[in-house]
């Protein structure tokens, strides 16, 4: 398993540019952005905060298809917030915040959405004791190990224990 990287290499991964220029459509998460956007729907979301929202794939689809709810996103990459701000034209929305620091969770939510996050955090239960409880949760964690990450669940009855 890998250890925690710092902020300085996503930096670097968010400052090439071909990967901060693709279109949701043509992401590879597309299918699980569209379950999301679902969800949200189905939960009345109205005021999204997303925990690591990268360089704004994501935040640019919920902007577009739920232009009524009120979304904010956070990311410790200063690049990817720099990126998502371009991407959306939404500068505002975003801001550098640390998921593991309940500073990040001040925004006034009534959705979380995390998706790919949490498996590149040691202590990611301390950063979920962050939540608001009672506030529905959309999140993702990938069934693979790669050297980014810091745990992988390989079934789901892995991730339930957890």
């Amino acid at each position: 398993m890998g250890s925690e990287l710092s902020s300085e290499y996503y930096d670097q991964f968010h400052g090439v540019e071909a990967h901060y220029r693709t279109h949701y459509r043509k992401s590879t998460y597309y299918p699980l952005f569209r379950s999301i956007v679902r969800e949200l729907r189905e939960v009345h979301a109205t005021r999204i905060l997303e925990v690591g929202c990268g360089s704004g794939v994501l935040a640019q689809m919920i902007l577009e298809q739920l232009p009524a709810a009120e979304y904010r996103g956070f990311d410790f990459s200063r690049t990817a917030v720099a990126r998502a701000g371009e991407r959306t034209g939404r500068k505002d929305a975003f801001f550098v915040g640390d998921a593991r620091s309940a500073a990040a969770y001040e925004y006034g939510y009534d959705a979380i959405v995390c998706t790919e996050v949490l498996e590149h955090i040691e202590d990611d239960l301390g950063a979920i004791r962050n939540w608001r409880l009672g506030v529905p949760c959309i999140c993702s964690v990938p069934n693979f190990l790669n050297a980014e990450h810091v745990r992988a669940f390989r079934r789901e009855s892995e991730l339930r224990d957890r």
